[in-house]
């Protein structure tokens, strides 16, 4: 039976999410119906096919001292999807998609030169606004990487923020460039804890020696 629309408009679409109202142990992760989420301009809605696990829903759902999140919220910063609904021409419903896991404004000098954590706007889905542990998230269209066909959701969702960190942390950072491999060594603390340190190193490979960081034959 078709719903008349007057009465739809009163009882708008619902989903399933992973909701946290309070922090606390893992009875706090609550399974709610909650509103569809509504695209504004420049938005796409994405279907959620996978969300990884990321060490801050944990600190979503703990809390952490000094730290104020805008509960309640859904959880999930790193998400794979299909596009729902977008009004894009790059875009089309069905096309597959990561989420990236940052949003900023896109218009500040900080965001146009690809400095986009340095926005005043800055903030992470399920950190500062809901996430992806639900059926559907609204999310900017400049948010979405196209997921390469040779992953599976599962896969793509482990990359975005997982990912990312490692990135600046290897090239921005530790400016590691074309050629050059990183390897590990284990340094031990007083409490006895190992921990594994990353440094760049030369491949053990025929024909290749490491010349001022770079591989040479």
């Amino acid at each position: 039976m078709r719903v008349p629309a007057i009465v739809a408009a009163y009882h708008p679409p619902r989903m399933k999410a992973i909701l946290i109202r309070e922090h606390g142990g893992l009875d706090k992760l609550e399974m709610a119906d909650v509103p569809d989420p509504t695209a504004r301009p420049g938005e796409a809605i994405v279907r959620v096919r996978a969300v990884a696990l990321n060490h801050l829903d944990i600190w979503l759902r703990r809390g952490v001292p000094g730290h104020k999140f805008p509960l309640p919220m859904i959880p999930g910063s790193e998400v794979a999807g299909v596009i729902e609904t977008v009004d894009d021409p790059r875009w089309n419903a069905g096309d597959e998609v990561i989420v990236a896991p940052g949003y900023s404004c896109g218009l500040c000098v900080a965001c146009v030169s690809g400095n986009d954590p340095l926005c005043r706007h800055f903030g992470l889905f399920g950190e500062t606004v809901s996430g992806g542990a639900a059926e559907k998230i609204a999310v900017p269209v400049r948010n979405l990487i196209r997921k390469p066909a040779g992953l599976s959701f599962a896969e793509a969702a482990a990359i975005p923020l997982d990912m990312l960190t490692a990135w600046h942390m290897l090239v921005a950072r530790a400016q590691l460039r074309d050629r050059e491999i990183v390897g590990g060594h284990r340094l031990r603390h007083r409490r006895g804890i190992e921990k594994n340190i990353p440094r760049k190193v030369p491949r053990r490979g025929r024909g290749h020696r490491l010349y001022r960081g770079r591989f040479s034959r």
